[in-house]
């Protein structure tokens, strides 16, 4: 059985993710904490598979009971899913404290459970494993981001305005042109598609033919992407060989 520490002072929002937890129907061990001194007793007293941190905590921050728990043999490697409503404080949390993600507030039910069975699934990371998920830094109003490349849906680029589609929301930078943003990200994570995108071919739901051009639909994800005639074959290649990958 795993055992997952849920560390949130607002009571309605802990109990909202423990029920989300639990609806998942795995032998999974929820604990709860309002506070970090609540949470390091209780991550003293039971070995903890992984731990979902609330940034703001009345006692201290989550990043610095992050830094606590990292300081325990034990726990030099667990999960750490940061829960936050500004993403301004998770640079911070990557380079220093080695969480694995964060989930934004309010949370989403689908995106914490694929994360929480895909994590616990590979119950003990290595640091291979931590430094492979490929990931670019963009500079976001004075503030670096961080964002794994298997997140960007599709890019777009319009007014000398660079937009990132993500599957955790959208991320407009000024003054960045496509070609700069392609040879940003790790080769092969995106395939320019049109004069104007790039487009992660992974979550390609299906590509419809219209009137002037091709448009193309992802997985849970509402905004399109479009395929011009000058990208089309290429883009038809890459899916065909990624569909035989698979």
């Amino acid at each position: 059985m795993a055992n997952i520490l849920i560390v949130e002072d607002d009571k309605a929002q802990r109990e909202n993710l423990k029920t989300m937890i639990q609806e998942m129907g795995q032998a999974l061990c929820v604990l709860e904490a309002q506070n970090a001194h609540e949470a390091f007793e209780i991550s003293t007293a039971n070995r903890i598979d992984l731990f979902y941190l609330d940034v703001h905590l009345p006692d201290v921050s989550g990043l610095e009971l992050a830094r606590k728990i990292r300081e325990v043999p034990y726990y030099n490697f667990t999960w750490i899913i940061f829960i936050t409503s500004h993403i301004k404080y998770m640079l911070e949390a990557f380079k220093e404290i080695h969480c694995y993600d964060y989930i934004l507030k309010p949370i989403e039910k689908d995106a914490m459970q694929n994360i929480t069975m895909k994590l616990l699934t590979n119950n003990k990371p290595d640091i291979e494993e931590k430094t492979e998920r490929k990931h670019i830094f963009i500079e976001i109003s004075g503030v670096m981001v961080k964002i794994f490349a298997d997140e960007i849906v599709f890019v777009e680029v319009y007014r000398k305005t660079c937009v990132l589609h993500t599957i955790k929301g959208k991320y407009e930078v000024k003054n960045l042109s496509l070609k700069k943003i392609l040879s940003t990200t790790p080769k092969g994570s995106l395939v320019q598609s049109h004069k104007s995108y790039a487009i992660n071919i992974g979550l390609i739901q299906e590509i419809n033919k219209k009137l002037s051009c091709w448009e193309i639909i992802f997985k849970n994800y509402e905004e399109k992407a479009l395929i011009g005639d000058k990208y089309k074959d290429n883009v038809m290649n890459i899916c065909k060989q990624y569909i035989i990958r698979r």
